[in-house]
């Protein structure tokens, strides 16, 4: 079924729109005071406010904190003006981090009216957050900085473990190649503990991996691996083994752990526990070539951040808020299209389809201040054979300047205003259709982007004809009949009624207007009373029992 569109009441329709429309409040998010970690967008639909904190550039936010306002004095402040963001209204922390969250607020509780383009509907906004940034400072892996202490043993026979195995500081860094001074051999029941100075992350996966070497067929060599932040305690993580090959470096074995409860560890211990029987006499225990981090040594920069805008003070805290001026749009018609349809020629047969055309309008007002226009065109009958050009007015200010755009589903042809962008001031008008390359459904779109303006919202417009919504009284899709010497054909324009109606005496538009979503038009010299025949009623007596007219019958 079709929607039936109100004839005589302005459809006030608040759009809520993409983060990329222009019509949104964007406002950089600070941080440490002069430091861009991304921003906050505002906008707003016709139920809810929504504030968009989105860092950017390796930023993540921790903690968000919002405070929205009918007036400065309803942010939380200290006595002295300082805002109190844990006492704002909406706060959240969050972990894991993110990098974007959205605050959506119901325009009841703020008290605003998002049919009233009239009301005073600025707001005092406080966007406060926690943000961090972490920078890799060495990628993982990387090898463990110093040895602390150790206790090296002795090798199965009794005897020192041989010079070339007993330097420590061989157990920090990964080498290659069969060399006895390429590992530290801890000897049955030796220890070693080393230190990280940056200490290991507890990340995905695996964190920690000891290498160990062993060259060929060879009993199994075993050792405890703990860790600990502080190295006073210590957890355990697990046994390290000479069974599981380095698929790449064949003579190395390896083993990963998981630093589990531990948040990082800077200390790691190795304590070899082989069993000294299933070796011979010359066997010195676990030999530990590295320790080494599966985490990327990262550092953390941790900042406050605002919404920028205005400092709450003017010395001291560098705390901001800002403002935001609900958006409000006046459509016609409040849903679907709405047809425009001409009669040419002064006493002709009353159909309504020289040309007809479906027609929307989206008018953005930010505050009061228009900022924005955006209207579509679809043309869909041209009974006439006639020349005509279809025009689209719109009223604005001396003062009014702005870009605009217009595009078309097929090239113009003849006097059709070109496909393009380009800019203006004061009042509007293009050639949307030349009849005379009339194609069915082709549709033509225009927006216009206000860049200065003193046109305000007008609550109570004029409309010029009694059958009229208010807007069209900026709004004027006349006509240049080019067949009979470029007379023009305008909205306001009225005729005589003629014996093709049912009765005389009284007038009837030139260009009727149908808020009907895609109305069918009268067949080509079938009066228009023929199957809508409250038309003459409704134009006779100007009666608003009959102003719907035009809905078809069931």
């Amino acid at each position: 079924m079709k929607k039936l569109n109100s004839l005589f009441t302005m459809a006030l329709v608040l759009i809520a729109l993409v983060p990329a429309a222009s019509a949104l409040e964007e406002v950089d998010l600070v941080a440490g005071q002069n430091i861009d970690a991304g921003n906050i967008t505002v906008w707003n639909d016709l139920e809810n406010l929504s504030v968009k904190y989105a860092a950017e550039d390796g930023w993540v936010i921790t903690e968000t904190h919002l405070a929205v306002a009918n007036s400065l004095d309803g942010i939380p402040t200290t006595k002295k003006g300082s805002p109190i963001p844990g006492q704002f209204a909406l706060t959240d922390t969050h972990d894991p981090a993110v990098t974007e969250y959205t605050y959506t607020i119901s325009l009841d509780e703020l008290g605003i009216d998002p049919n009233d383009v009239e009301d005073d509907d600025t707001l005092f906004i406080a966007t406060h957050a926690v943000v961090q940034k972490t920078e890799v400072i060495t990628p993982a892996p990387y090898d463990a900085s110093r040895v602390i202490d150790y206790n090296q043993g002795l090798q199965k026979n009794g005897n020192n473990v041989s010079v070339a195995r007993s330097v420590p500081e061989q157990g920090l860094v990964y080498e290659t190649g069969r060399d006895e001074t390429n590992f530290f051999s801890l000897g049955f029941g030796g220890n070693i503990t080393v230190e990280f100075a940056c200490p290991i992350r507890n990340g995905e996966g695996n964190d920690l991996k000891i290498i160990e070497d062993t060259w060929g067929s060879y009993p199994v060599e075993k050792a405890e691996v703990y860790a600990s932040p502080d190295g006073e305690v210590w957890t355990y993580l697990g046994e390290a083994n000479n069974t599981q090959r380095d698929p790449v470096n064949y003579i190395h074995t390896i083993a990963e752990f998981d630093l589990g409860s531990l948040e990082e560890a800077r200390y790691i211990k190795i304590v070899d526990t082989s069993d000294p029987s299933e070796h011979n006499s010359n066997a010195d225990g676990y030999d530990l070539n590295a320790i080494q981090s599966l985490q990327d040594c990262i550092e953390v920069t941790e900042e406050t951040a605002w919404g920028n805008g205005t400092p709450f003070l003017e010395k001291g805290n560098w705390a901001m808020y800002f403002t935001y001026d609900i958006e409000t749009t006046v459509s016609f018609p409040a849903e679907g299209n709405a047809y425009v349809g001409y009669e040419d020629r002064q006493g002709g047969d009353f159909d309504y389809n020289d040309f007809g055309m479906n027609m929307q309008v989206e008018e953005k007002y930010t505050g009061s201040a228009l900022s924005s226009i955006y209207m579509e065109f679809e043309a869909v009958a041209h009974k006439a054979g006639d020349k005509h050009d279809i025009h689209i007015f719109r009223e604005l200010s001396d003062s009014t300047e702005y870009t605009y755009t217009i595009s078309r589903s097929t090239a113009e042809e003849g006097s059709e205003t070109p496909e393009g962008v380009y800019s203006g001031a004061g009042d509007f008008d293009a050639v949307l259709f030349d009849t005379l390359h009339f194609t069915a459904d082709d549709n033509v779109s225009i927006m216009i982007e206000i860049t200065s303006s003193d046109d305000m919202y007008d609550e109570n417009p004029a409309a010029p004809r009694f059958d009229l919504d208010p807007l069209f009284a900026f709004y004027d899709p006349w006509m240049n009949d080019r067949s009979i010497g470029n007379v023009e054909r305008h909205i306001p324009d009225m005729q005589p009624a003629t014996t093709k109606l049912p009765e005389v005496g009284y007038n009837v538009p030139y260009i009727v207007v149908v808020p009907y979503t895609d109305w069918p038009a009268p067949d080509e010299s079938k009066t228009i009373t023929g199957p809508y025949p409250e038309f003459d009623d409704y134009y006779q007596t100007e009666d608003s029992s009959y102003e719907n007219w035009f809905v078809p019958a069931p």
